[in-house]
């Protein structure tokens, strides 16, 4: 089966190329086929190079193999449409449902077919395989020399890169792939065991290469045989006793530096190297297992159809490329190890946790068990359900009660006894502070506000505040100087009353204050027939603010976004943000409306914030004047 034939004009030969140079694009050059194909044979070795040394090899997806049935034609086998990678890292692409039926192929090669029938009731295996076809296509005319004959007069133009699925009688050689596999297998095997004695990197290593050893330093040398006889297995015996997780990337290292090469398909990267065979240049899909039976009308055989299975399909051998991203996700998965069927059993208090080494896990009912009770000793008597204390660092207790509350023990006579505390000592409290002097000692509050000075004599400065009160709070101001020539200042006035005790956190500037307010203004929209327009009071509120609406909604007209901008200094040194908002009704108001923080106060520079205000009136702001006024304050603290 393929989907297109080679075209019937040889065309032109095959210029020399070496897959290890690259055209150099020489200004002046003069380019001909020889370059262009060069090219071509650089890109595509690097290309199935790159597929061939890291990706590996196999079905990507698609490719199922069906057997049904076909009418009185028997048994006929489909592969639908799908894509694989081959061992030399070409990629080859199935773009439709392939069929062959099987009676027809068994006529068809029945000289070879008779050599493979085995067994009684007769059957035989046959391999369903996937290889790659190119097909020179698309005859366009040449020049040349004149009495050419008409082969002569065109070539192909394209060359079309195509698959060919086969039914045979032999698989194709796997090795990478069924070596990999059973190094996987032995990999797993690993005892992690806390009761075995650890290896050693040096015994490791040489255990592993004692498992390969046929393949690593094989006893005879190679059949001179085609295909030459090889061993059978890749990775023989059982994995050490006494691995850890850390020699599992000794064994990843000796698989990448000596066993994989021995195994590829082309472990030879130099680009003289000998190309894969075509016959092993090609993926294994499925092995079919046919009974048959003899054909009635010509003496060769056929698919029975006597049989309940006649055909088994066995896809087992077939390799497999994951995406990269099926096997990320496969990585972060938990797989399900097999429960442990024993525990450690805890014998003594004070034992040292162990995780272990076992990869099994513990059953959800498991338990260690618990050790007996300790016998009490010391102060202690009775049993640990019901101890008792009999004394206190080995001093007795009396055998009298408490009668009476406040009791204590008091050490007496050799033994704790309880016993009444004596009356207490009232002590007298802290004499009051006299009028105008300072209180005693004690956390301070804010100072008081300055008193209002008295009004000036004639030609005099007006009258000193008075001295502070307890606590810091200052007293309002005495009278005015009497008429003098320089204004004698007047008497001090009584101390105020004391100042509150210090709280909480005070509104400061700045970048040092924990909780500042940084700008504020009164803001005024207004809506003449629809156009907004916005105004600040003072222009720049307080610190710099500046703001425009951005939107007004269309159609309903009861919504506008309104977009402020702020400098602040070290707009990131207290990262949270307040906005506080208050409607304030206007003359020309007419309507309710509500206000809204559109979003998060955000940082758009070192010294700069934004945010917007989302106003929602209660009805349209319609052909006419609208005023809505709007009070806002931010401020900003550390977390």
């Amino acid at each position: 089966m393929a989907c297109c034939a080679p075209s019937n004009s040889p065309g032109a030969g095959a210029a020399t190329t070496d897959s290890c140079k690259r055209v150099n694009y020489t200004l002046g050059m003069l380019m001909g086929v020889d370059d262009f194909v060069q090219e071509q044979a650089y890109n595509g070795t690097r290309r199935r190079e790159l597929a061939r040394e890291v990706l590996g090899y196999g079905t990507v997806h698609g490719l199922e193999v069906i057997v049904e049935d076909d009418g009185d034609k028997g048994s006929r086998l489909r592969v639908t449409p799908g894509m694989a990678w081959l061992p030399s890292g070409t990629p080859v692409c199935v773009d439709s449902d392939q069929c062959a039926n099987l009676n027809d192929w068994l006529a068809a090669n029945a000289k070879e077919v008779l050599k493979k029938i085995v067994g009684s009731p007769p059957s035989i295996s046959l391999f369903v395989v996937l290889a790659y076809v190119q097909c020179l296509t698309d005859n366009v005319p040449i020049p040349g020399e004149p009495c050419r004959s008409d082969d002569e007069l065109m070539a192909p133009s394209r060359i079309a890169e195509s698959f060919r699925l086969d039914l045979r009688l032999d698989p194709p050689a796997q090795r990478e792939e069924d070596a990999l596999r059973d190094f996987v297998e032995w990999l797993l095997g690993l005892p992690f065991t806390s009761s075995s004695p650890t290896l050693d990197e040096a015994s490791f290593v040489a255990q592993l290469r004692a498992a390969a050893q046929d393949w690593l330093n094989p006893s005879s040398p190679p059949t001179t045989t085609s295909p030459p006889t090889l061993p059978t297995d890749y990775v023989t015996g059982s994995a050490p006793a006494g691995t850890t997780e850390a020699l599992l990337r000794t064994a990843l290292r000796l698989w990448t530096t000596e066993l994989r090469p021995l195994w590829m398909a082309r472990p030879d990267c130099s680009c003289n190297a000998p190309p894969i065979p075509p016959a092993d240049d090609a993926v294994l899909l499925a092995q079919l297992d046919i009974t048959l039976m003899p054909a009635t009308a010509n003496g060769t055989w056929q698919v029975s159809d006597q049989s309940t299975e006649p055909v088994v399909t066995d896809e087992s051998r077939r390799p497999i490329l994951l995406s990269l991203r099926m096997v990320q996700e496969l990585m972060l998965r938990q797989w399900n190890y097999a429960p442990g069927e024993a525990v450690v059993a805890e014998t003594l208090f004070g034992q040292l946790p162990d995780p272990g080494l076992a990869m099994t896990y513990a059953r959800s009912d498991h338990t260690h068990g618990s050790p007996q009770l300790p016998a009490l000793g010391g102060d202690l008597s009775g049993t640990l359900q019901d101890a008792r204390i009999e004394s206190l660092q080995g001093i007795p207790l009396a055998s009298t009660s408490p009668v009476m509350d406040g009791q204590v023990l008091t050490y007496e006579a050799g033994q704790w006894v309880p016993m009444d505390l004596p009356a207490p000592v009232v002590l007298s409290p802290d004499p009051a502070p006299l009028p105008g002097q300072t209180g005693p000692a004690g956390p301070t509050g804010p100072t008081g506000p300055t008193g209002p000075a008295g009004p000036a004599g004639p030609n005099g400065p007006s009258g000193l505040a008075g001295p502070p009160g307890p606590a810091g709070a200052v007293g309002p101001a005495g009278p005015a100087g009497a008429n003098g020539a320089n204004g004698a200042p007047g008497p001090a006035g009584p101390a105020g009353p004391a100042g509150p005790t210090a709280g909480g956190q005070f509104v400061g500037r700045g970048t040092d204050a924990p909780y500042q307010i940084v700008v504020a203004g009164e803001i005024r929209i207004v809506t003449v027939n629809r156009n907004a327009t916005l105004t600040l009071s003072p222009p720049e509120g307080y610190g710099k603010l500046d703001g425009k609406v951005a939107s007004v909604g269309a159609g309903d007209l009861t919504r506008m976004l309104v977009t402020f901008a702020a400098s602040v200094t070290s707009a990131d040194k207290l990262p949270n943000y307040i906005v506080k908002l208050t409607p304030v009704w206007l003359e020309g108001t007419k309507v309710g409306f509500r206000l809204y923080l559109n979003g998060a106060v955000r940082v758009t520079g070192p010294d700069t914030i934004g945010f917007e205000v989302l106003v929602v009136g209660d009805s349209q702001l319609v052909d006419g004047t609208f005023v809505l006024g709007i009070q806002l304050e931010v401020s900003r603290y550390a977390s």
